[in-house]
């Protein structure tokens, strides 16, 4: 997972709303965080981690933000992918 890295957000009220199912989603990422930041005026969750679904990041470059994209069967989480935003 070397260089893996990728950031995320997630809502507060996904959070709320949907605790377990959030929890399910990033351990199906694999995902290891290692910055978790709250930024109150987004009502959400910035998160910098690691992740065996994120590119490949040559040394020093900018980390790139990732869409979590999630699927479900009769309401539950079952699997999600990621979409590397471009700005």
């Amino acid at each position: 997972m070397k260089n893996k890295m990728g950031k995320i957000y997630i809502s507060t009220a996904m959070i709320d709303k949907w605790a377990e199912d959030t929890a399910e989603m990033l351990s199906y990422m694999k995902f290891v965080p290692i910055r978790v930041e709250c930024m109150v005026h987004m009502k959400a969750f910035e998160m910098i981690g690691l992740s065996q679904m994120f590119d490949e990041l040559p040394d020093h470059q900018v980390v790139p933000t990732y869409k979590i994209l999630c699927e479900s069967e009769e309401g539950k989480f079952s699997k999600c992918t990621v979409e590397r935003e471009v700005l």
